[in-house]
């Protein structure tokens, strides 16, 4: 994060500097130890097809996983941490365009 204001965040997305509206995020000082549940970009060559609509990403390394069955915890591949998995979170329910 570069700056925070009472309006928006701007972050540095692989060196751009990206201004986001602060209603869209929530900022907290410690993330939370369970997988984010993350809509499937329209365009995401690197994320198989078959992953389906959303996939999660691993709190402890940031890995991206397929969600199988509705899992409630899961192991990362790439780390080995286990987790619950954050269907429960309401900021994870908004699209990615």
């Amino acid at each position: 994060m570069l700056q925070l204001t009472p309006r928006e965040v701007t972050v540095d997305v692989k060196g751009r500097q990206i201004p986001i509206p602060r209603d869209h995020l929530e900022v907290v000082a410690q993330p939370a130890l369970r997988w984010a549940v993350v809509p499937r970009p329209r365009k995401s060559p690197r994320l198989p097809l078959g992953w389906g609509p959303e996939y999660g990403v691993c709190p402890g390394c940031r890995e991206r996983a397929q969600l199988i069955n509705h899992p409630q915890s899961l192991r990362c591949p790439k780390c080995n941490g286990f987790f619950e998995v954050g269907w429960s979170d309401p900021y994870l329910s908004r699209q990615v365009s």
